[in-house]
């Protein structure tokens, strides 16, 4: 973690995404059987051909998949972003001594999506508020049409498309942000943990955890009131 100081802020840089490899593993065992073994076939004669399948499933998969994979290897870091909304909430005086805290990353909307998700998890908000906030981040963010994968007609060869881009996976079939993905990440959370707040038991930000986050919003909601 990477951390700059000033009088007036303060930048904390927390990588979500930091375990390459164990993304792409998940992103592999997601794939059914028959494509995972023909993709491990396939790199006798062509290397990386497993990976780019994986890519290819993945942009199928839309966001819902990409965030299922991001919560499960990376919960480390998501939780580490959480303890460090605590702390700079917190403040060193305790209570009411903190600052106010504005987290993002390149889009706006994929990993600060699942981390906005989390924090009103934590808060008890319904899943209706969340969906309906991570929503509208398409709209905010310069008016995408909310679509999970291209949907205009084109034949397009994505894996030409992706290797153009610089990567294994044509970010473009990530756009916007539709309602259903957020619903099927929290269906996916509760499919394999039971609830979110199991899932940040299996993290390490157990319940006072949750609850110093729940006391710190509410805090500063009465200040914002006043």
């Amino acid at each position: 973690k990477n951390e700059m100081s000033s009088s007036s802020c303060r930048l904390l840089h927390i990588p979500i995404l930091r375990n390459v490899d164990s993304f792409w593993d998940e992103a592999i065992d997601r794939m059914d059987f028959g494509e995972r073994t023909l993709g491990f076939l396939q790199t006798v004669f062509k290397a990386g051909a497993l990976d780019k399948a994986a890519a290819r499933n993945l942009e199928k998969g839309g966001q819902a998949m990409l965030y299922s994979i991001m919560l499960a290897t990376a919960s480390g870091p998501l939780v580490e972003a959480l303890r460090a909304c605590v702390r700079e909430s917190k403040g060193d005086g305790g209570i009411g001594t903190g600052r106010p805290i504005i987290f993002h990353c390149q889009k706006g909307k994929d990993r600060t999506g699942v981390l906005a998700m989390l924090i009103q998890s934590c808060l008890n908000e319904s899943d209706d508020k969340i969906i309906e906030a991570y929503a509208r981040s398409g709209e905010l963010l310069g008016g995408e049409d909310g679509n999970a994968v291209k949907n205009n007609g084109d034949n397009l060869d994505t894996e030409k498309e992706a290797e153009q881009s610089g990567g294994l996976v044509d970010w473009s079939y990530f756009r916007g942000s539709p309602a259903s993905a957020m619903e099927d990440t929290l269906g996916w959370i509760r499919q394999r943990y039971g609830s979110v707040d199991s899932y940040l038991d299996a993290a390490s930000f157990d319940e006072s955890q949750r609850n110093l986050l729940r006391e710190l919003v509410s805090e500063a909601r009465s200040i914002k009131q006043e």
